[in-house]
């Protein structure tokens, strides 16, 4: 089978990050704002359903990609950035699970936006039952980090898996 999509895949923002995350800003101590473009707003539709959304963003301020890493996350370690959520990839896409607060086209106000000011934001899907999985697997680094932090982060954000296991 050819392949239709070879060299370059365009896309078209369908709004913007208004209100995003800051420099050393704490990404649920906060109500960031997406504005959709006035021409995608009926796609909001019966999106205040859903309590939690994905949001496809741009990483427009990203630094130079690598294939390498040595995120905070894993202690320093050298990784490939596949095995990452470092910025700093051959496509620099964003993807956040966030809650949302309230839909009031053509705006989404939301807690857990990770995305920085003026990020075009490509796509919104909602969170569902089937997203859901129990029994994930990450690196012993990966675990260690969220459970010394999850006492700040649970006061923020409850509903995350993290503050419901015990211990």
């Amino acid at each position: 089978m050819r392949s239709v999509l070879k060299d370059t895949v365009c896309f078209r923002p369908i709004g913007v990050v208004e209100k995003g995350l800051g420099e050393n800003a704490d990404r649920y101590g906060y109500i960031g704002v997406i504005r959709i473009y006035e021409e995608y707003a009926e796609g909001l539709r019966g999106l205040e359903e859903y309590s939690h959304i994905y949001i496809l963003w741009v990483m427009h301020r990203a630094g130079a990609p690598s294939t390498t890493v040595s995120p905070r996350i894993l202690g320093g370690r050298r990784v490939g950035v596949f095995s990452t959520r470092s910025p700093r990839r051959p496509n620099p896409i964003g993807l956040t699970l966030a809650e949302l607060v309230s839909v009031k086209p053509p705006r989404l106000y939301l807690k857990g936006l990770d995305a920085w000011t003026g990020s075009p934001v490509l796509d919104i899907k909602p969170y569902t039952s089937l997203d859901a999985i129990a029994g994930h697997r990450e690196p012993a680094e990966a675990t260690d980090y969220w459970r010394k932090r999850r006492n700040k982060i649970c006061k923020q954000a409850p509903w995350l898996l993290l503050c419901r296991e015990q211990g």
